[in-house]
């Protein structure tokens, strides 16, 4: 078991611990290795907050129709008590519009809060799946010794020490004048380990949309960033074309099945 792999059974663990499913025996050695392994325990508590989110969504599966809470006003009736006191003056109805209204405002904001909940929930799991695999590409690309005070050589240069976002600038400026697959695929590369996925999605489609050997690479890691910014569908589609690739076939499938029912 390699260690994305690892990572992938933790966290199938942990959850299964916590929703009650984790078989009798293993459940005695899981505890027992939670009272010995300090990160374990780390994990474990950050995964039981984010259960008791989860399980306080109830909002989600039981949401009122609003549009029939506003079809009518709401009237009380008062004709009883004003039958019972005629001598005084007529009672002057009045709609409960207002006060529907602010009902309906509190249940808006409870909804909202429960959505919005579920969906930074669902996003970190999304990024905890795609993390362990989020790992810098090997460079590729190769130059003569004539070639090296260009910008795109240097990119690879600075790409190869970590230096991201030079790497970033350098390949920028290169292809405000060239159109190179390899070039668009590390500026992606780059923005990722930088955690700009948002940035790193057209760089990465470029590279993708080629006939060259980086595109289902650069499919893979357009697939991860989606991951990153919780993006499950788009993710999904990509990974479903990368089912049969050699490189990556075994990765997107193992991703593939963590994703059902998202």
């Amino acid at each position: 078991m390699n260690h994305s792999e690892y990572l992938l059974t933790l966290q199938d663990d942990l959850r299964s611990y916590l929703n009650g499913t984790m078989e009798s025996e293993k459940k005695k050695t899981f505890e027992a290795l939670l009272q010995t392994d300090q990160d374990l325990m780390g994990e474990f508590q950050r995964h039981r907050c984010l259960d008791l989110i989860r399980r306080s969504n109830t909002m989600l599966k039981a949401q009122p129709d609003i549009r029939q809470i506003l079809k009518e006003p709401i009237e009380p009736d008062f004709r009883q008590y004003d039958e019972l006191h005629s001598d005084k003056p007529a009672r002057r109805y009045f709609s409960g519009k207002l006060i529907a209204g602010a009902a309906i405002g509190v249940i808006l904001l409870l909804i909202g809060g429960a959505i919005w909940r579920h969906s930074a929930q669902q996003t970190e799991y999304l990024q905890e799946l795609a993390d362990p695999f989020m790992k810098p590409y090997q460079n590729i690309v190769h130059f003569n010794q004539q070639h090296s005070d260009e910008a795109y050589p240097r990119a690879m240069e600075e790409y190869e020490n970590g230096r991201y976002p030079q790497t970033v600038k350098l390949l920028n400026e290169y292809l405000r004048s060239n159109n190179n697959e390899n070039a668009f695929f590390y500026t992606g590369m780059s923005l990722g380990m930088i955690k700009k996925y948002r940035q790193a999605i057209s760089p990465f489609k470029s590279a993708a949309q080629s006939k060259s050997f980086i595109a289902p690479v650069a499919k893979w890691y357009l697939a991860l960033s989606y991951l990153e910014l919780g993006e499950a569908k788009e993710a999904a589609a990509l990974l479903k074309e990368l089912e049969n690739d050699d490189s990556h076939g075994a990765d997107a499938r193992l991703l593939l099945q963590k994703l059902k029912g998202i």
